[in-house]
């Protein structure tokens, strides 16, 4: 078996067994003592993250055409359970609405800067009410209380 059609039977069996590179690098050929440094490598190619996430939107078509039932009407679904459930499932519903929705996708942005130029690491966000927050250096802080 040629590199580009284990890499392509990695992808089938990603896609198959719901996401587990290791499993998936073994059932494309690698031996179980480096499947896990072969899956890893392959998820770092662009190659394979594309196919990835094309054999996913398929997979997602066709659910949606064997069941009849549409991504946006399952979103429906479970927003309405969400308004209407505990705390917990609430939560457990949102967390799976922003996997559909692709919010915990990495930005594929080329850098992280805000409008003002600034890497949004460096700002930062307020609360509403924000007298109370101390934004001194811990040592500094130590050194005044005493």
């Amino acid at each position: 078996m040629t590199y580009n059609e284990r890499r392509q039977k990695f992808v089938e069996e990603m896609v198959l067994n719901g996401g587990n590179g290791t499993k998936a690098a073994i059932a494309s050929g690698a031996s179980e003592k480096s499947a896990s440094c072969i899956a890893t490598r392959y998820m770092k190619e662009k190659e394979v993250l594309d196919s990835l996430k094309d054999a996913r939107a398929e997979l997602r078509k066709k659910a949606c055409e064997v069941l009849g039932i549409s991504q946006l009407t399952k979103m429906q679904i479970l927003w309405k359970h969400a308004k209407n459930a505990t705390p917990n499932e609430s939560i457990r519903a949102i967390a799976e609405l922003n996997r559909m929705t692709g919010d915990y996708e990495p930005a594929e942005t080329k850098s992280d800067i805000t409008s003002a130029g600034e890497p949004l690491s460096s700002v930062v966000i307020l609360p509403e009410n924000n007298r109370n927050i101390n934004f001194e250096n811990e040592e500094e802080s130590a050194n005044e209380n005493s």
